[in-house]
């Protein structure tokens, strides 16, 4: 494995992101079980923005993210303090504002952009907005930071 490799070990990108959060919000408790587990596998310090998309888009109970990701549910309510919620949603603004005041690498901001201008776009068309296609999130930052 490479350098590159090494050091993006355990973080998701939007698209294994999607996937985790496809499986959190099925019905079947088994591929909440799976997806918990692999967020609860890939958790770091590092890939706080990935757990907090995880715990708001997702559909988990809090009993099975106890029980499956307890680590990764402990650190998610240590980072969002006192503005947890006990209905686990976690608000962009509360991401938002855990990413400032953890420094989060720039691969997480990414994320986060991505998420959060895919959810602006589908509410703005509810609204009647719908000239707005599509926001893109272009950076040049190396996968690798």
């Amino acid at each position: 494995m490479d350098d590159t490799n090494n050091k993006n070990r355990g973080l998701m990108d939007k698209e294994q992101l999607d996937n985790v959060i496809q499986m959190l919000t099925s019905k079947d408790e088994e591929n909440h079980i799976v997806a918990l587990s692999i967020i609860e596998a890939t958790q770091t310090k590092d890939s706080a923005v990935a757990l907090l998309l995880g715990l708001k888009l997702g559909h988990a109970s809090e009993e099975s993210w106890t029980e499956n990701a307890p680590k990764a549910f402990k650190y998610a309510k240590q980072l969002c303090g006192d503005k947890w919620r006990s209905d686990l949603n976690v608000t962009y603004k509360s991401i938002f504002t855990i990413i400032t005041s953890t420094k989060q690498k720039p691969h997480q901001v990414k994320l986060f952009m991505e998420f959060f201008t895919e959810y602006l776009t589908e509410q703005m068309q509810t609204m009647g907005y719908n000239f707005i296609k599509e926001i893109k999130i272009i950076t040049d930052i190396d996968e690798q930071t």
